[in-house]
């Protein structure tokens, strides 16, 4: 039997990694930081995952849980066959300097971060501690939605979504022997689809629906002015990538098509605050917001609702985040996404500045 590692044990790596390892029958440690959390599912023994629209429960039990710094997480990281790795995309670096002090040599780190090229930000951050890991790096698309079920709570709130696209081509032989994790030889392009197309609304319905006063991220999806957007938006990106990439335009519209329903969909229980948070990272050059303007950009279509959403990114950080204006300060939008995005066009930093002063005098959320 494969010796499987989760580490990260939140949301993603229990609520949907560790549920799909359950049900293919398949034993699991979970190694985390966090010591309540890993106290409470040491103790628990179990904990369960909700589906929203049904209300159908999946117990998972039969699993391990460390933190991270014990005797014992440090032995099975050294026997683990396979290692996957959901912390975030921002805390990369240091996942590979705990890899790398472990000394694990997976056949496989499975990396489940909502970012561009994550595999070869481990790998530059394994280098860069002397690791000698002789592991393949492996991506995967996370498609799911989780939520925690409340304050303290071990248990998960999830979309009905079993799916875990990987790249097969970086893979040392099929994963897992279960259907739901499905190998692709064309990932990273699924990958890069998958930002351009999900990220990107996820971006436009959190900043544009925190601007309009909505807390539910399903509602603020529904707003006409939001839908108005995501449509201006969805009919550039559709035909740039269909151009960039050679994707059916029926295909690529099917693509988009199914991440409104998700997003829209009310009985997905997600938040405006769990998806704006963090808004210095999704302005990033390979993030939801820049990454997808450079393709609009490329061939011409407009960018103006990606603009507006940098703006209101940047505002948010402004009113929602203690550290950004000891960083950027307030004011000079277009300078400050440039800065982050490194994207150097002056009518898009124009454009950013134009859409914070319209949006910064009508928001008056705090």
């Amino acid at each position: 039997m494969q010796s499987t590692v989760i580490i990260g044990s939140g949301q993603t790596g229990r609520g949907f990694i560790g549920r799909l390892l359950f049900l293919s029958g398949l034993p699991f440690t979970l190694l985390d930081t966090d010591r309540e959390l890993v106290s409470g599912l040491q103790q628990k023994g179990r904990y369960s995952v909700i589906f929203f629209s049904t209300g159908q429960t999946v117990h998972v039990s039969g699993y391990q849980a460390f933190q991270t710094d014990c005797e014992q997480a440090v032995k099975i990281l050294e026997k683990a066959e396979n290692i996957f790795i959901s912390v975030g995309a921002e805390n990369l670096e240091a996942a590979a300097r705990y890899l790398a002090q472990s000394h694990a040599a997976p056949k496989n780190i499975i990396l489940c971060e909502n970012a561009a090229d994550p595999a070869g930000k481990l790998r530059k951050a394994l280098e860069s501690f002397g690791a000698d890991s002789r592991a393949n790096l492996v991506e995967a698309a996370i498609f799911c939605t989780t939520v925690n079920a409340g304050p303290g709570s071990l248990d998960i709130l999830s979309e009905d979504y079993s799916r875990l696209p990987y790249d097969s081509t970086c893979a040392q032989g099929a994963l897992f022997d279960s259907a739901f994790f499905e190998p692709s030889a064309d990932f990273s392009v699924l990958l890069k689809r998958k930002i351009y197309t999900y990220n990107a609304a996820s971006a436009i319905i959190a900043y544009n629906g925190w601007a309009l006063g909505y807390s539910s991220f399903a509602e603020a999806a529904g707003d006409p002015a939001v839908l108005g957007m995501l449509r201006d938006f969805y009919a550039g990106i559709n035909r740039a990538i269909t151009a960039e990439y050679g994707i059916e335009p029926k295909e690529q519209q099917e693509f988009a098509d199914m991440s409104l329903k998700k997003f829209t969909n009310p009985l997905i229980a997600d938040s405006i605050e769990r998806n704006a948070r963090q808004p210095r990272r999704k302005l990033g050059h390979d993030e939801r917001i820049a990454f997808p303007l450079k393709l609009l950009m490329k061939y011409g279509f407009d960018s103006k609702v990606l603009c507006r959403t940098a703006a209101l990114a940047v505002l948010y950080g402004e009113r929602c985040e203690p550290e950004w204006v000891t960083q950027f300060g307030r004011g000079n939008a277009g300078q400050t996404f440039s800065a982050l995005s490194k994207i150097c066009d002056q009518s898009v930093a124009e454009s950013v500045d134009a859409e914070y002063a319209i949006c910064g005098s009508k928001i008056n959320i705090l």
